[in-house]
């Protein structure tokens, strides 16, 4: 008997990729994995379980964090290339094959992880074609200007960017009424999240840097360890950096309960344990540090995966001297793949935020990539002003940084973070 408990736990999963959806999976299936897919009947349940998970996803509101579905997350890559499931790969390549090229494309930015595991060799060309068939279709169907390459001549739309000065001595959390606190008519906060990614990143910052716009990039100690260069260039060109954790994990959801996570100073694996609110405290502490110690400085900012926190951790943040942001506008493009839906969601959320306020995207997403440039143009026509968050003593941005002062690899990290610097006023002097 195969017991598939999967609905509820991945029910709001915001982020759920083709790694949560094999986790998911695993859930369901785990019981009786030896026998998976030895029968049609099994095969109906898996093809069903797959799609529960996409109906899931595009269904679901923003931010309802049901984090049962990320328990089975973590180290799932491992699991997999361990797992029974290997043997029997070709019945899950058959569920996931029998999508459509939008629902596979929801798992776009996981499939090259997924294909280095060997989990999907079967299929994973594939999918990868279908997935590529799919983008070639959404793109044929946008509406001039095109706005993601640049035709010979061609100038855009470009935007006129302030300076909103935040206090070093005084830091606050930025969320609901306050998310917008002294944004004046049609003044925009930029803001990406999970970053960096050797792919979208890229792309996000090329068209920022045809209109003239910056943003506020939350970027997560992980990636920052794997992209230090990406990372690099968006401070390059002007853009304010905070950290976004090191895992991104749920971090107020998670205290009280078992989990199995990563320890970001060594990317190591650790069995399971009682998440205690000190774990939430060194996500926060390790991201921030790894952001730090890849690019030379980083601005005092944080936000909170999935906007999941506790009193406890805000006043962590606080006593650091780390301002927290929420946001206001979801632009959802971790939820769709359709690049107009994606548009259009976005500048009516604008307009009934009364024109004002923090705008939430993903510099990891290749959807992200295709609606922004025109979303921006339209903004940009409309005669929005974009917000730059500046700290009020910006050298603290390099020395005297909150939280490195406590992290116990201070040293190190300085040592890494100042030979960063060196090499960058060596490449200005020259």
């Amino acid at each position: 008997m195969i017991r598939l408990p999967i609905s509820r736990p991945c029910q709001f999963f915001r982020h759920l990729t083709l790694g949560s959806t094999l986790a998911c999976l695993f859930i369901g299936l785990s019981a009786n994995a030896d026998n998976l897919a030895t029968s049609t009947v099994e095969q109906e349940i898996l093809d069903r379980s797959v799609m529960r998970i996409v109906h899931d996803i595009q269904s679901s509101d923003a931010m309802q964090t049901a984090q049962e579905a990320k328990d089975q997350i973590n180290g799932l890559v491992i699991q997999i290339e361990k797992s029974p499931l290997l043997q029997k790969k070709s019945s899950l390549c058959m569920s996931l094959l029998r999508l459509n090229d939008e629902e596979l494309a929801l798992f776009d930015s996981e499939l090259d992880e997924i294909i280095e595991s060997k989990a999907l060799n079967s299929c994973a060309l594939q999918i990868r074609a279908r997935i590529e068939n799919h983008w070639v279709a959404q793109i044929s169907g946008l509406p001039e200007p095109y706005g993601f390459f640049k035709p010979a001549g061609r100038s855009f739309p470009t935007f006129q960017v302030v300076e909103k000065f935040y206090s070093a001595d005084n830091p606050s959390e930025y969320s609901g009424s306050r998310a917008t606190e002294g944004f004046e008519d049609k003044q925009l906060m930029l803001t990406f999240d999970d970053g960096p990614n050797d792919k979208a990143t890229p792309s996000i910052l090329d068209i920022l840097r045809d209109r003239g716009a910056k943003a506020t990039f939350f970027s997560l100690g992980r990636n920052a360890h794997r992209y230090p260069k990406v990372l690099q260039r968006v401070g390059a060109e002007g853009h304010a950096i905070g950290s976004h954790s090191c895992f991104h994990p749920s971090l107020g959801t998670w205290i009280g309960k078992e989990k199995t996570f990563d320890e970001c100073p060594t990317f190591y694996k650790q069995k399971k344990k009682i998440w205690t609110i000190e774990d939430s405290f060194n996500e926060i502490l390790n991201g921030h540090a790894y952001v730090f110690m890849n690019l030379g400085w980083i601005d005092p900012f944080f936000r909170f995966p999935h906007g999941d926190s506790n009193d406890e951790m805000k006043t962590y943040l606080k006593e650091n001297g780390i301002h927290s942001f929420r946001w206001n506008i979801d632009s959802y493009d971790w939820q769709s793949t359709n690049i107009m839906g994606i548009v259009q969601n976005t500048l009516n959320k604008i307009k009934s935020q009364n024109d004002r306020g923090i705008v939430l995207f993903h510099d990891t997403l290749k959807q992200t990539t295709l609606a922004l440039p025109i979303i921006l143009d339209q903004l940009a026509l409309e005669g929005y002003t974009l917000v730059l968050p500046v700290l009020d003593q910006p050298d603290l941005r390099f020395e005297n940084v909150p939280l490195i002062e406590s992290h116990p690899q201070r040293i190190n990290i300085e040592k890494r973070a100042n030979a960063i610097r060196y090499k960058e006023l060596l490449k200005r002097t020259r």
